[in-house]
């Protein structure tokens, strides 16, 4: 026969929706393989615009993974998106995936020098007055500031101490030129204005917008059961 203080040992199943499971257990799982279209071996961006994807790995040995649209050189999180439990072939899958639509190389690095892109890169254009997407109130969860290092020091930010903003088919121009003469002053930054439709800098924005268009809400995936000691 079971004691009393067994039985309030007992536990219990809680279900936990995708997103509540990333903002409360994300902070406390391993780091998985981590990519970025930056190659910090070399200092080099890939015109401002680079990729950063970052992996968590659940107890159960499936994924939670990051994606983030990072302009370097001005608006910071220009997008972001969460896949969650994904098994380790399917993350291979949307790596390849995400490689062969940009066309860009992408490089294996350490979750700190990926949080120095994204904190970086956000940092740099709140200072200008931009806030990230707003699907990183969900994603910043799956990447730790506490990573950041002294190598941060080594990421250009802006380019040539200014800021340049290289407009994609889906930015206000109007919006983001206001934005930096308030903040900035005319004259203290540089600007590049899209084309037409074989502007390089389109490819680069609007391919990206296929994966960020595919919001992953709550009701796309299957309700995670967590075992919790019963208070």
């Amino acid at each position: 026969m079971k004691s009393k203080h067994q039985a309030k040992q007992k536990q219990k199943s809680v279900i936990l929706s995708p997103t509540v499971y990333i903002k409360t257990k994300t902070k406390d799982l391993p780091y998985g393989i981590c990519y970025s279209t930056y190659d910090e071996y070399h200092n080099e961006s890939n015109s401002g615009l680079d990729t950063v994807i970052v992996s968590r790995i659940m107890p159960s040995g499936k994924l939670i993974v990051g994606m983030y649209l990072m302009d370097l050189y001005c608006l910071g999180i220009k997008n972001t998106v969460f896949k969650f439990a994904m098994t380790t072939d399917e993350f291979n899958e949307f790596v390849e995936m995400v490689q062969e639509q940009e066309r860009r190389d992408f490089f294996e690095i350490e979750p700190s020098m990926a949080a120095n892109l994204i904190f970086g890169g956000l940092d740099y254009a709140e200072q200008l007055g931009f806030r990230p997407e707003k699907d990183f109130a969900i994603t910043k969860y799956i990447i730790d500031e506490d990573l950041i290092t002294e190598d941060i020091d080594n990421i250009e930010f802006g380019q040539n101490g200014k800021p340049m903003f290289i407009q994609g088919p889906y930015d206000n121009v109007k919006s983001v030129l206001a934005t930096l003469n308030k903040n900035v002053g005319e004259g203290n930054y540089e600007y590049v204005m899209m084309l037409g439709k074989d502007d390089g800098f389109e490819f680069l924005d609007s391919d990206f917008n296929e994966y960020f268009d595919q919001d992953d809400d709550d009701e796309d995936f299957d309700d995670v059961e967590v075992v919790e000691d019963k208070k």
